[in-house]
């Protein structure tokens, strides 16, 4: 089937804009490599799909990612150069990243505890301007943060982002706004968002890029309610304080998470003191501790009051539903079954709290099961002492041969 966008090399878009190879794909639409006609430069060009026009809703989505480009201007966001949203070939030609998406590049080799608190530090500064403009991005994941060549870190796709004094709400029929995989916890609830739900999405963003895969994975809406049920993991080895500060920003509770500024302040101090100083203090965390922040020793978060756990805010019949119908499927009302994370992780220092999860295998590494009625014995234990034997068995038989051999070689001696 040939695809419903611009035929590249055939035609110049809006008599200026020659497009090239696609460097980015969307639900909506491609991004292009484009070469500017008129001021003789490379572009990155983002143009619609054919289909996307048939709903109003796209093109008003479109134009408002065009109009909040044109609001913004910071070093950390993607330059908007031109963009036209009327007509039948809408666009918007943007400043050409050399580089790749955190996400590609994350598949390859996670990043250190240093490199990852520069790119989170850059990013929280990011955020900070976007949310002094009163807008929030709602959709902050790995593939929509640019990694370029010359070192800067560039967050893009503000498609989905929404002004907090907007009443407008350019959500279609059957779409959730956001990415299952990076939604906050109020989002999947069908909460009003505030700044709050980007600082949670930013952390999952950092705990995917120090691990190299996503805290949660699975079908989009067992991923999405996954959330309000168990809080992300930290399944590798860092320092106490980014622990610490990861587990404030996935908090379930949007008024404990720290805000854009703070975040990125206290992630440009962990990379400024340097590798040798974020190794000091290792800890492997799971992440939020609801009931309280851990104090952390690296980055100072300071402990903070929690509400009780039967006090916390249940997520509504209607928003799971609403979200149940945006996905098309029955219900949400009954969570799903996750499979529990096996990794064996060590508790932060500062939490006195005990695991909540039981290992499914024995310290031995072999797996739990029932207990025999009939001897009144653990069959894991069984297997271990008959893994114990084996070498001693080994060795019986091997001294058993090593005899026979000797005694063979003395009564040849004797007769010969």
């Amino acid at each position: 089937m040939r695809d419903e966008t611009l035929n590249p090399g055939t035609q110049l878009l809006a008599n200026r804009y020659a497009l090239g190879d696609v460097i980015g794909k969307g639900g909506m639409g491609l991004v292009y490599r484009a070469w500017d006609s008129v001021l003789e430069r490379d572009v990155a060009v983002k143009v619609l799909h054919r289909l996307a026009l048939e709903e109003e809703v796209n093109r008003a989505r479109f134009t408002s990612e065009a109009n909040t480009l044109a609001e913004l201007n910071h070093p950390g966001l993607i330059t908007l150069y031109d963009a036209a949203t009327d007509g039948d070939e809408p666009y918007i030609a943007m400043e050409l990243i050399e580089g790749e998406t955190l996400s590609r590049y994350c598949k390859g080799e996670p990043l250190s505890p240093h490199e990852a608190s520069r790119v989170g530090a850059s990013l929280g500064e990011t955020l900070g301007y976007v949310h002094s403009r009163r807008i929030v991005h709602r959709d902050l994941k790995p593939s929509n943060v640019l990694l370029a060549e010359t070192g800067e870190i560039k967050l893009g796709d503000f498609g989905v982002a929404r002004a907090l004094d907007s009443a407008d709400r350019l959500t279609g029929t059957g779409l959730t706004m956001g990415t299952a995989g990076y939604l906050s916890p109020e989002q999947v609830r069908g909460e009003e968002i505030r700044e709050s739900s980007d600082i949670y999405s930013l952390g999952l963003v950092l705990i995917e890029a120090l691990s190299g895969r996503p805290a949660y994975r699975g079908e989009p809406v067992a991923v999405a309610v996954a959330r309000l049920h168990n809080p992300p993991r930290i399944d590798v080895d860092i320092p106490a304080g980014l622990a610490g500060l990861l587990t404030a920003m996935t908090d379930n509770d949007p008024g404990q998470r720290p805000e854009a500024d703070e975040v990125a302040g206290q992630l440009r101090a962990f990379h400024e003191r340097g590798d040798g100083a974020m190794a000091t203090q290792v800890v492997n965390l799971p992440a939020p501790v609801r009931h309280g922040i851990p104090e952390s020793p690296d980055v100072g978060v300071p402990a903070q009051t929690r509400r009780a756990r039967g006090n916390h805010v249940a997520p509504s019949t209607a928003g799971l539903e609403a979200l149940a119908a945006d996905f098309g499927v029955s219900t949400l009302l009954e969570p799903p079954q996750i499979e529990a994370t096996q990794t064996p992780t060590r508790r932060h220092a500062s939490s006195s709290r005990p695991s909540r999860t039981i290992p499914r295998t024995d310290p031995h590494g072999l797996p739990r099961h029932s207990i025999n009625t009939d001897s009144g014995e653990l069959p894991h234990r069984r297997e271990l002492r008959e893994r114990r034997r084996r070498p001693r068995r080994a060795i019986v038989a091997l001294a058993v041969l090593t005899a026979a051999a000797i005694a063979s070689a003395l009564l040849v001696t004797l007769f010969f």
